[in-house]
């Protein structure tokens, strides 16, 4: 019983004495699937645990105010996180090698959340089914690697236009007031949307995905590091957890920073190769 009271007197101590709060940077807006996602789980990670979790969004330019946010942030408050896609930020860095920021050369990875596919949808009473049915089509995106992904499908053909959105919203809005006649978009989508749009094409035949990841810079705190990526990981192991990330299309990570680091690295290769 003594040792029983010692051993919650020093965890009790423990909460009390290393309680943080943590500042999520998101680079995308309110109300995607980006942002709902990193609301979803740290609102999990509030409720159970001491530490505390503030999400600032800062959409635009494809993520570089977020990222060069997230990097003056963190010399002020070393408790500032990047909640984004490894693919968006390696992207950023390999289509702008002379980019100052090189977000991937700053900064590892905490934990890989998920993954959600990528594809491109047409609506479902539209008769066409693939990319070569489609001619002078106007094709809506609203990520760097939705773009890629929609032209490696050969949807860059026949007088088809890209046009860029600001985020998932804005682009699913378009789409379904006929704006667009294509949407590059992930797999994480509501059932009401779902029910509107068919498959036409998936980016599997390329083995690309959107990975949604932890970020902190290559100096971030040890002990926090392994604090947070363990408790990221008990979170998603909860059995709710994973029933709400399968119903939004998003299929669970997990692991360990260095597991972490090894998609990032590997990422990075595959992506050059798929640009060059």
């Amino acid at each position: 019983m003594k040792k029983f009271i010692i051993a919650l007197l020093i965890y009790i101590y423990s909460q009390i004495t290393f309680a943080e709060t943590y500042t999520l940077i998101t680079p995308f807006p309110p109300g995607g699937t980006t942002d709902t996602t990193a609301r979803y789980l740290t609102d999990k990670l509030n409720k159970r645990f001491s530490d505390k979790f503030i999400i600032i969004n800062k959409p635009g330019a494809n993520g570089t105010i977020a990222y060069q946010y997230f990097l003056e942030s963190y010399k002020h408050n070393p408790n500032t996180l990047l909640f984004g896609t490894l693919s968006t930020i390696l992207l950023e860095d390999i289509t702008n090698p002379n980019n100052p920021l090189r977000i991937s050369d700053n900064t590892r990875v905490l934990i890989n959340l998920g993954r959600s596919e990528l594809l491109v949808m047409a609506r479902k009473e539209d008769p066409r089914n693939k990319a070569d049915d489609f001619k002078n089509s106007n094709i809506g995106y609203f990520s760097p690697l939705l773009y890629l992904n929609a032209k490696l499908l050969g949807f860059d053909k026949n007088g088809n236009q890209f046009i860029p959105y600001k985020g998932e919203a804005a682009t699913r809005l378009a789409f379904l007031s006929k704006e667009i006649d294509v949407i590059a978009d992930t797999s994480s989508q509501t059932d009401d949307f779902k029910s509107k749009v068919k498959i036409i094409a998936s980016s599997s035949k390329y083995n690309l995905y959107g990975v949604f990841s932890i970020i902190v810079p290559k100096n971030f705190d040890t002990f926090k590091l392994n604090d947070l990526n363990t408790k990221f990981n008990r979170i998603l192991n909860d059995n709710e957890v994973q029933e709400w990330m399968k119903s939004r299309d998003l299929h669970g990570a997990g692991g360990t920073p260095e597991e972490g680091d090894a998609s990032y690295n590997i990422a990075r290769k595959y992506y050059t190769t798929i640009i060059k």
